[in-house]
Order: structure tokens, then sequence, then C-alpha cells
């Protein structure tokens, strides 16, 4: 298993926080989750959960 250390690993903090934050607008009551997604050091896409459809 490789480590991030120094700067690598401080952007991944951030982007973990990112998601965090984003977890936050979750309409689910059991699990928030969040996400966000990340090319070139630029965030293309972001989103969080839902409870599942009663079909």
């Amino acid at each position: 298993m490789k480590y991030m250390v120094g700067q690598k690993k401080k952007e991944a903090i951030r982007w973990m926080n990112q998601a965090t934050e984003v977890a936050g607008g979750a309409l689910c009551f059991r699990a928030k989750c969040g996400t966000v997604i990340v090319k070139d050091g630029e965030i293309i896409g972001r989103g969080y959960n839902a409870p599942p459809l009663d079909i």
C-alpha cells in the first residue's frame, strides 16, 4: 500500500472535506453520502444520495 504525503495528501484531504460538505445536502435519513469527482485538480461533478423510491 502506498501512503500519500506532502502536497498530494493535503489535496486529498481538501477534496474529502468538499465531499463532506456535499453530503450535508443528502436527503436520506439513514446514511448521508456525498461525492466529488475531480479531474486535473478541478471539480467536474458532485452529488449526494437520496432514499430509494417506493415503486
